[in-house]
């Protein structure tokens, strides 16, 4: 019996619902129905939510009724939100499946904390599961898209996953419960509704063992995917630190294997740890992780990975939007706070030089002084050295990666010539001589 199952369920699984509030998303289609009468069966702590997506006139509005007179049948209380799905979805310029999607789960969160509630139960089941688990199998999606739809997910829960929908049906008719049919999920206008309605009927046909196979098949897929994980979790301590990926740890985490495939082993390690970064093995090919060039780089959705030596360093697409930035000294007094904290005035005196303070001969300058990030052609004449030197090269023999370069500051006069790689090196050009009289003091505070 399916509310024997739903019992023993609730207390292996899901025993805080046992004595907390909690919300229940209910649409009113049979699933969230049925759910709703479970609930109530063993005398829950619970809410009905219903959202308006106001998408099919008169129809929506009979859903939110029929919603509410469920909760006045079952003595709960009720809430609705009515919302205009279509002008959210044409302002923020995605499709009415993803407006509902934010839309309803944004409210939902919203709810659960007025309310105080524990968790919002959601109706999806055993059937949903399989559905994404199709719809990712058929894009390529790794381990983690053919998990299926979690049990939990922040407070959204999902009890009802190991029931299938002929079970909830099954159950909804045999104690004649009433619910309301969106007669769109019958049509095969999205994706889904045609996993739905036309590929998983002709292959439950073929192979009539395929949902409860598919089922175990995700099981034992959850089970692989916590082994994966605590293993990535190791490698990533060990190779992965302060966005810095060490390709030599690679390959010794790799080679502990016992296993003949270690180079796979070391690629494989990479990828999944440049995931989380919008690494696509589709478009950076293993050669380039292990072989490329130093100072060649990548860009992701969100990062720019740089090649530097054995190494493989990981700078955010924003961060590096900062590198145009450009800030003026206006005056001979002043400080910044942003992007860096740098002062500096006039002096009668120098003192002893400091990484992090320098002189200059102020009447050689022309202000406004210039703080920037380095850009091509960029030129330094470095103190305690002879002639001048590329600031490529200077970097270079300095061992900068690629993205230390990118974060340099650097100090010029106003016709772009630089005055201090900050923190680094003075350029001599306008350093203090015996016949200067007017002192300029820089200090980063770093």
């Amino acid at each position: 019996m399916l509310d024997t199952r739903w019992a023993k369920h609730l207390e292996d699984n899901f025993s805080e619902l046992l004595d907390k509030h909690f919300i229940v998303a209910c649409s009113g289609g049979v699933d969230s129905v049925v759910l709703a009468h479970l609930c109530a069966g063993q005398h829950l702590n619970f809410s009905l939510a219903h959202v308006n997506f106001q998408l099919r006139g008169r129809e929506s509005d009979l859903d939110a009724d029929f919603v509410r007179d469920l909760a006045k049948k079952l003595g709960v209380d009720f809430y609705l939100h009515a919302c205009h799905t279509d002008s959210y979805a044409a302002e923020h310029k995605v499709s009415i499946q993803v407006a509902a999607r934010e839309i309803r789960y944004e409210w939902f969160k919203e709810l659960a904390r007025e309310t105080g509630a524990f968790a919002v139960l959601t109706a999806h089941h055993l059937d949903d599961s399989l559905e994404n688990f199709a719809l990712q199998a058929a894009r390529g999606s790794g381990l983690k898209g053919l998990l299926g739809v979690p049990q939990k997910r922040d407070i959204f829960w999902r009890p009802l996953l190991p029931f299938n929908k002929s079970e909830l049906l099954d159950w909804a008719a045999k104690k004649q419960y009433t619910w309301r049919e969106d007669k769109s999920n019958a049509l095969s206008d999205y994706t889904r509704n045609k996993v739905r309605n036309d590929l998983f009927p002709i292959w439950f046909s073929l192979f009539p063992e395929a949902k409860n196979n598919l089922s175990k098949t995700q099981e034992n897929l959850n089970a692989d995917y916590l082994l994966l994980e605590a293993y990535l979790d190791m490698a990533k301590a060990q190779c992965l630190q302060n966005n810095t990926l060490d390709l030599d740890a690679i390959h010794r985490f790799a080679s502990a294997a016992s296993t003949n495939r270690q180079n796979e082993l070391a690629i494989a390690l990479v990828h999944a740890l440049l995931r989380p970064y919008g690494f696509d093995t589709t478009s950076v090919s293993s050669e380039w992780l292990f072989s490329g060039r130093s100072g060649t780089k990548v860009y992701t959705p969100t990062s720019i990975l740089h090649k530097n030596r054995h190494t493989i360093l990981i700078e955010s697409i924003e961060q590096s939007a900062h590198t145009k930035e450009t800030y003026y000294l206006d005056n001979l007094e002043g400080h910044l706070n942003h992007p860096i904290k740098i002062q500096w005035s006039i002096t009668d005196h120098q003192s002893s030089m400091a990484f992090n303070r320098v002189y200059f001969d102020a009447e050689t300058l022309e202000f406004p002084l210039v703080l920037r990030k380095r850009i091509p052609g960029d030129v330094l004449y470095p103190t305690e050295m002879k002639g001048s030197k590329k600031l490529s090269k200077f970097f270079k023999d300095q061992k900068f990666s690629t993205p230390m370069k990118d974060a340099q500051w650097l100090l010029c006069n106003a016709d772009q010539s630089i005055v201090w790689v900050v923190g680094v090196r003075q350029d001599r050009r306008w350093s203090v001589q015996q016949t200067t009289k007017k002192i300029l003091c820089v200090h980063y505070d770093n």
